[in-house]
C-alpha cells in the first residue's frame, strides 16, 4: 500500500482505511495496543484517539501525515 498525503482521519476514513488494508477491528486494535471497544468508538465518532494512538494508526495504516478531528461526544 502507498503512503498517503495529509488526511483527516475522520471516523468513516478510518474505517475505510481499515477495511482497505484488510483487517478487522480487533486486528486493528491489536496492531495499536487498544481494544477492539476503542477502535468501535474511534469509527462511530464517540471516542478521540489520543496523539499516541493515531501515531500507531497512521503507522499501521501506512499514512505519512494526518490530522485527528475534535469528534463530539456522545452521550448514551
Amino acid at each position: 500500500m502507498a503512503k498517503r498525503d495529509v488526511v483527516e482521519l475522520t471516523p468513516d476514513l478510518l474505517a475505510r482505511l481499515r477495511t482497505e488494508a484488510g483487517l478487522s477491528q480487533p486486528e486493528l486494535a491489536d496492531k495499536v495496543g487498544v481494544s477492539p471497544a476503542s477502535v468501535q468508538s474511534w469509527e462511530l465518532g464517540r471516542r478521540q484517539m489520543s496523539e499516541v494512538a493515531a501515531r500507531s494508526v497512521a503507522r499501521v495504516l501506512n499514512i505519512k501525515g494526518y490530522v485527528v478531528p475534535k469528534t463530539r461526544v456522545v452521550e448514551g
